[in-house]
């Protein structure tokens, strides 16, 4: 029994996008982080990081089902490749492993987004269209 009934790559779509807000926003956060710390005590960097793991797991079932329901295998890997990249780009943040520019991490949100909405848009075998 489905209790709610979402669509994956709605859901994905939205979580691409605050994803991408979250990742515009916390560097201005962290620049005002003596303001910011004064209201949330030494818990700031903690707060942020839950973030990113909510995102990360949000996508990951967005893709695993966007990825059953599409109708365009590599569509589907393309949208598994995405989400790596945000895993990826999401743990280098982290541990700050390697310096990457700022472009690319906010182009893997983006990217995981767009193919979300190209899927939604014509990978999909509903009752009134059915592409190939």
């Amino acid at each position: 029994m489905k209790i709610i009934n979402l669509d994956s790559d709605k859901v994905g779509i939205t979580s691409s996008l605050l994803c991408l807000i979250h990742c515009i926003i916390t560097p201005i956060i962290f620049i005002s982080e003596s303001q910011v710390s004064f209201y949330l005590k030494s818990y700031p960097i903690l707060f942020w990081y839950f973030f990113n793991l909510i995102f990360i797991i949000i996508s990951i079932l967005a893709v695993y089902h966007s990825y059953k329901k599409t109708t365009k295998p590599l569509v589907g890997y393309f949208l598994w490749l995405s989400c790596f990249i945000l895993l990826g780009t999401i743990i280098n943040e982290t541990f700050e492993i390697i310096h990457i520019n700022e472009y690319l991490n906010y182009s893997a949100p983006l990217l995981l987004g767009s193919l979300h909405l190209y899927n939604q848009k014509y990978c999909r075998c509903d009752k009134n269209n059915f592409y190939v």
